[in-house]
């Protein structure tokens, strides 16, 4: 059996190691989507529609910023994916408190969308989104 020197005396003989066994719990927080936060990212409008830009604002979204690399976009991108009315949808960019991605084309254009943000096997709660035809909500000024 080692000894243990007394405090600032050198050790006399062997000494041994002593292995102490440690548990890391990480504990990753779900994400949150904050209250009318989804928001159409062409116009800043509320409303969305088929094929558009979406931006998702909230915490914990990811858990680092990641960009797409290319066409086409990935529907799921640094353990983020993004479900609008249960569908994938392709996603352009995500940072822990930002997503941004296409709405897929197959949503109707009309009525409200439910969307989703799973992250590592974690979702977020939904947030109910209104869609509408393609090209409301959408004015450039140049």
């Amino acid at each position: 059996m080692a000894q243990i020197p007394e405090a600032g005396k050198e050790p006399k003989g062997k000494v041994a190691p002593i292995v102490v066994p440690v548990t890391l719990v990480v504990v990753l927080a779900a994400p949150s989507i904050n209250s009318v936060v989804v928001v159409n990212a062409a116009s800043g409008g509320a409303v969305v529609v088929p094929g558009g830009i979406g931006s998702i604002f909230g915490l914990n979204l990811a858990a680092a910023t990641v960009l797409a690399g290319g066409i086409p976009l990935p529907t799921e991108l640094g353990g983020v994916r993004v479900t609008v009315n249960g569908i994938d949808a392709p996603i352009f960019f995500v940072s822990a408190t930002q997503v941004n991605f296409q709405i897929p084309f197959e949503v109707p254009a009309q009525g409200v969308l439910t969307e989703l943000v799973i992250r590592d096997g974690f979702t977020s709660d939904p947030e109910m989104v209104p869609v509408g035809p393609y090209g409301q909500e959408c004015s450039l000024t140049f």
